[in-house]
């Protein structure tokens, strides 16, 4: 069974790396910034609401998903929510991001099994230079909180436009149009 889901995982992968990379080249909607967002401690409140095994019930961080609203049904973006999460929870997340982000258009949700396989994703995207990576890159054992410095290493290696868990921490009291602001001056620099 093990190999089964191993197996399963490389397939799905490969065919996300393909997607990226051919929407990357073949994206006729041109040279529209793209945005991604993470949703555990950073769209959703993971971490603060404990281990749930309904992902429905965890709260949204409103700020940060009102911001992604806006960029979501701003037809100048292309925004992406990319997530590390089992697949079995596809569609409770698909559920979630539908509650707590208004937009006209279909939610893009993909899931990796790693941070840095986000990475590798954002990468493939190699015409578009305009890309921001949104994402708190850290877990936590019990209270404490623990950067995935491997991978934010390799960010400031690739010289990715980035906002991380500083950023994420602040948008829980600045308002949403602040947010947009901060996030179109990351991305125009």
């Amino acid at each position: 069974m093990e190999k089964l889901r191993v197996i399963y995982y490389y397939v799905y992968y490969l065919i996300l790396s393909l997607f990226f990379g051919l929407d990357g080249l073949l994206n006729k909607r041109g040279l529209k910034p793209l945005i991604i967002f993470d949703i555990d401690n950073t769209l959703a409140f993971t971490r603060e609401e404990g281990p749930s095994p309904d992902f429905n019930l965890i709260l949204p961080n409103i700020n940060l998903c009102n911001a992604a609203s806006i960029f979501s049904n701003d037809i100048k973006y292309d925004v992406i929510f990319l997530s590390v999460r089992p697949l079995n929870s596809f569609f409770a997340t698909k559920r979630w991001l539908d509650r707590y982000i208004e937009s006209n258009n279909n939610h893009k949700l993909f899931f990796t099994k790693t941070p840095s396989q986000k990475i590798d994703l954002l990468l493939a995207y190699k015409k578009l230079n305009s890309k921001i990576l949104i994402d708190d890159m850290s877990y936590n054992i019990g209270n404490e909180v623990i950067l995935f410095r491997s991978v934010l290493d390799r960010i400031s290696k690739e010289k990715l436009s980035f906002l991380g868990l500083d950023f994420i921490n602040k948008t829980k009291e600045i308002t949403a149009s602040d947010i947009v602001d901060c996030i179109e001056k990351k991305i125009n620099t």
